[in-house]
């Protein structure tokens, strides 16, 4: 039912223009990543070299960090943060002073001294330099996205049809695989035909759907969960009096159908 000079049409009296059938995709994913920063740094001596985490092998709810270091040059070079005296730092507390407040009382992290344990050197006097490595192990999600083809996303009915759809989760009968391609013609030289959900052509939303996702994969997850439905709409075009009416239609087994109109 549309509304036309003040006065109520319905457009299903009335033979259709156009009637297309076409395919939206809609795709959730989630990667798991690893991310390395390595680093030169000054530490003791005596430190060894690590080992490298292992990769994880499930997707993760918080991020993790480690770090450890990959190799030493196994000097003995005296520290250069030892600023109080050899293995000793200035109390960050006190300032040096040995005295925690006015009052005079005796600095707690020093005991009255100035000077605590060289962070650094750990209180050995000699350091290395190093290279550290940190990691940070992560998920990230890509929330549900749907694509609809080129012509057909940008009106007022594809916008409200299109959060109509992701408030309700998709059949499973409608999932499909993101690494569909053009299907080769059997004739030699014949043009190739776009990859189709059971022949109701994607347009282009296959396609973006794909580049979307190797974007992604570009990045080298260490791994990747990808859930990628068709979403077969029909789209019904009235004229009326001059005027052009767009109707989108959409069902499923749950909720029956829904009718969106341009108007």
């Amino acid at each position: 039912m549309a509304r036309f000079l003040f006065r109520r049409v319905d457009l299903f009296e009335r033979d259709p223009r156009q009637v297309r059938l076409w395919a939206g995709v809609e795709v959730e994913a989630k990667f798991l990543f690893r991310e390395e920063r390595e680093e030169t740094i000054e530490v003791p001596a005596s430190t060894y070299t690590g080992q490298r985490p292992p990769d994880p092998t499930t997707f993760l709810a918080t991020p993790i960090s480690y770090s450890w270091i990959r190799r030493t040059d196994g000097a003995r070079n005296p520290c250069t943060s030892c600023s109080f005296s050899p293995g000793k730092q200035l109390c960050l507390a006190c300032g040096g002073t040995g005295l925690f407040d006015e009052v005079g009382q005796r600095c707690f992290s020093c005991r009255g001294t100035g000077a605590t344990t060289c962070a650094m050197c750990n209180g050995e006097r000699f350091c290395s330099t190093a290279s550290i490595v940190f990691i940070r192990d992560h998920t990230e999600h890509l929330e549900r996205q749907l694509w609809f083809p080129i012509g057909s996303r940008w009106s007022r009915a594809a916008s409200n049809l299109r959060a109509h759809l992701l408030q309700r989760p998709p059949d499973e009968e409608l999932r499909v695989s993101l690494r569909q391609g053009a299907a080769l013609n059997p004739y030699r030289g014949g043009p190739s035909s776009a990859p189709t959900f059971h022949g109701i052509n994607y347009g282009d939303a296959m396609e973006r759907a794909q580049q979307t996702l190797a974007l992604r994969q570009r990045m080298r997850p260490l791994m990747a969960e990808v859930q990628a439905y068709a979403r077969p709409i029909l789209e019904v075009v009235y004229r009326v009096l001059g005027k052009v009416f767009r109707v989108l239609i959409v069902t499923d087994p749950t909720h029956g159908p829904a009718v969106f109109v341009d108007q």
